[in-house]
């Protein structure tokens, strides 16, 4: 097994353990439908009174669903979306007029995104696949989001070159929840 494989066996497993985790508390079943992504939250918990104070724009639901309400229907691809815990709940307070593709590694944290999807008829694709070597519709997204996981990606050029291509005329980017240091990338270390 190449190191390249080795590294994509160990993301897999990582996230499906800590998908079982998240899963079972105090020895029982969790109610939520789809589990968090506890990076995400952790970085909204730390940072989001700070950021939203300073640029009230940043408030990103709130960006994409007024931008809904100017399109009237919108299509996004989330890179490496773990549970789609966010994208399925924008999907449903859109009332059917977002439609999302959610691409991750992991067969079991589409899994519950799936399920949601089928059974509120939701305009959402699971894709399991390795977002390094990705091929998007050109043209087609007016959103490619990648929440916490850009730090993920290894052929960032590949990566870059797919978004710009899969954007709509009017498409945007929106990176999320990335923590650049001094020396780069950085975990938080609650979520390490």
């Amino acid at each position: 097994m190449s190191t390249y494989e080795q590294r994509i066996a160990n993301e897999i497993s990582h996230y499906k353990a800590l998908l079982l985790d998240a899963q079972v508390e105090d020895g029982k079943a969790l109610q939520r439908e789809i589990p968090r992504v506890a990076a995400y939250d952790l970085a909204m918990q730390l940072y989001q009174p700070f950021i939203l104070a300073r640029m009230p724009h940043a408030n990103q639901d709130r960006y994409v669903m007024e931008r809904l309400e100017r399109a009237g229907s919108l299509r996004l691809v989330s890179l490496g979306c773990g549970s789609g815990d966010w994208e399925i709940d924008l999907a449903i307070r859109s009332g059917g007029h977002i439609s999302c593709d959610l691409v991750d590694l992991s067969m079991e944290l589409l899994g519950a995104a799936r399920n949601v999807a089928q059974e509120r008829h939701l305009a959402v694709r699971t894709l399991v696949q390795d977002v390094n070597a990705l091929e998007l519709e050109p043209g087609s997204y007016d959103f490619v989001i990648c929440r916490s996981s850009l730090h993920h990606f290894v052929e960032l050029e590949h990566v870059m070159a797919e978004v710009k291509r899969a954007l709509a005329p009017s498409g945007e980017f929106l990176v999320v929840g990335e923590y650049v240091g001094r020396n780069g990338q950085q975990l938080y270390q609650r979520t390490e």
